[in-house]
């Protein structure tokens, strides 16, 4: 019933990784280390953004959704998913997005959660989410993708994204 495509993508988000667990990178990803290179503590959900985890329930973009790793079943996803009910109708961010995220996430910490990693940048990738193709990696072509695994290995950056938001084209 919502109201937007975009909040069913990111709903389809968390019920796929609650039942399969796995990685979710958006499209507009490229790896410049392979995923070994990632602690991926077992039964922990990963997440990454800009903030240390003090600082997340402060920020309400805190944690993107367009990077997420965990096991099947964890059970923040089944406490993100009781909670898509309440949140159905507010606006994309908030509803499913990336503001969804990260008060689920802080909500179900406070409620006594646990195995929950926020990665601060540049474990996972580098860069704020409101600056549209601020890294060297540009849009993605083979030279700047070169360029930017080897920028990514001096600031040990795993991802590089290229924030091409399509999300706000999708109707």
């Amino acid at each position: 019933s919502y109201d937007v495509k975009m909040k069913r993508i990111d709903a389809a988000r968390i019920f796929y990784l609650h039942r399969y667990g796995g990685i979710y990178l958006d499209l507009d990803f490229t790896c410049l280390k392979p995923f070994t290179k990632l602690a991926l503590p077992s039964g922990v959900a990963v997440f990454s953004h800009q903030y240390p985890m003090h600082l997340v329930a402060k920020k309400s973009d805190a944690v993107a959704n367009n990077f997420m790793a965990t096991p099947p079943a964890h059970p923040l996803y089944g406490f993100l998913i009781r909670k898509l009910v309440l949140s159905a109708r507010k606006s994309l961010l908030y509803a499913t997005g990336p503001n969804f995220l990260t008060h689920g996430i802080v909500a179900f910490i406070t409620k006594g959660g646990c195995n929950v990693e926020v990665y601060m940048q540049p474990g996972i990738y580098r860069g704020h989410w409101s600056k549209t193709n601020n890294l060297p990696c540009g849009n993605g072509t083979d030279a700047q993708i070169d360029f930017c695994s080897q920028w990514g290995n001096a600031n040990a950056s795993l991802l590089a994204t290229f924030w091409t938001m399509t999300w706000k084209g999708v109707k």
